[in-house]
């Protein structure tokens, strides 16, 4: 029997305790796998010895900062802020293609619902859409001499995302709505770019990372900002001598700082592509641009 891992508490205090998820566990039990009995929030409760509230969650993929409460009170005072969207979440993605500079993604998604208590996940009515945006940032664009289906070379971007709302699979399935899905997601991914990062890095998880999560604290109510340590696999991508081809690894390192360069230096004048979905047709015409507040 392989032994259960110990999660990396970020920060804890008598409220709420905040942990570093890796890829690939649930947050709590889950009725999309009924018989996966390992979870976040019977590890952490164990591990502190006392029961954990959960006040969101992310996939089984994403990794990063990860709310518990440590009372119910704590657990309302941290649940009303994601309700009213007062908490700040920013992901970091790598996704297909050269994504656009910025972008604001409105399209309304199904809702889920979570037991407090239990953890149990439930989803909404597909039926019963509710308003979703996530606004993204391009941080550094990709290309590859390596040729993939009947493309010549292999074009992939590092993507800033910033949501209010938390919809299943809101990032992954925003994302993919542009035509930019995530690498290693194998529900709306591309299994071409799967197979290559899998192949060349030796990464085979979901490329989605939340990074950063601002909120105010459920005791004193002042702003609390958390920060998750940077996905590994995105280091092994970047500057990895495991990868099959040391040069590889050193034009993805090369242009990967160059145009991150060139992003940072183009500033909001070069912001040409924001879009709102709020039907299948596309475009309804530019949203307000939002400033880049937020650099990693």
């Amino acid at each position: 029997m392989s032994e259960l891992p110990e999660l990396k508490v970020i920060y804890r205090d008598p409220d709420f305790v905040a942990i570093d998820k890796p890829s690939g566990l649930l947050v709590h039990k889950s009725a999309w796998d009924p018989h996966e009995k390992t979870h976040c929030m019977g590890l952490l409760r164990d591990q502190l010895g006392q029961w954990v509230y959960p006040v969101h969650r992310l996939d089984r993929g994403t990794s990063g900062v990860l709310l518990f409460a440590l009372s119910s009170e704590a657990a309302e005072a941290m649940n009303v802020q994601f309700r009213e969207k007062r908490v700040q979440k920013t992901y970091f993605a790598l996704v297909r293609g050269f994504a656009p500079k910025q972008g604001r993604i409105d399209k309304p998604l199904a809702g889920s619902e979570i037991n407090e208590r239990t953890g149990e996940a439930k989803v909404a009515d597909e039926n019963e859409l509710k308003p979703a945006v996530s606004e993204f940032w391009n941080e550094g664009t990709v290309e590859l001499p390596h040729a993939l289906g009947r493309y010549p070379t292999t074009r992939f971007s590092l993507v800033r995302v910033e949501t209010a709302t938390g919809r299943y699979h809101q990032v992954r399935r925003h994302l993919d709505s542009i035509s930019h899905p995530l690498i290693g997601d194998t529900v709306y991914g591309d299994g071409k770019y799967n197979r290559f990062f899998r192949d060349h890095f030796g990464v085979n998880r979901l490329m989605l990372g939340a990074q950063r999560l601002v909120i105010e604290h459920p005791a004193t109510g002042r702003p609390f900002s958390l920060e998750a340590d940077w996905p590994k696999e995105f280091n092994q991508v970047g500057v990895s001598q495991s990868v099959s081809s040391s040069r590889l690894t050193q034009q993805f390192y090369r242009i990967t700082q160059t145009e991150t360069s060139q992003i940072s230096d183009a500033g909001q004048d070069e912001i040409k592509i924001v879009m709102n979905f709020d039907d299948a047709k596309g475009c309804k015409g530019p949203l307000p641009v939002l400033g880049n507040s937020m650099k990693s």
